[in-house]
């Protein structure tokens, strides 16, 4: 099970590539369009990542009675069966 400090480190880890990859597609953006477009795109589905991540969205807590509870939110949980 990951801890709060794992999620957090790995959090930082992909905040700093985003960022990077941002200076990259701004860097290219006179030079060489295809690449600043790539970076663009890698960087726009790392923040949907990050974004993900920081909500909570699709982290699933599995219990014994046979059923999942997926956190929907910060402040929302979702009861649902096998």
């Amino acid at each position: 099970m990951t801890t709060a400090f794992e999620i957090d480190k790995n959090t930082t880890r992909l905040e700093i590539r985003y960022k990077k990859l941002i200076e990259k597609s701004y860097n290219f953006k006179q030079t060489n369009r295809n690449i600043s477009n790539l970076a663009s795109y890698k960087a726009t589905r790392l923040l949907g990542r990050i974004n993900k991540i920081k909500l909570g969205i699709g982290t699933t807590l599995r219990i014994s009675a046979g059923s999942s509870l997926k956190l929907l939110s910060s402040n929302f949980i979702e009861l649902r069966p096998f």
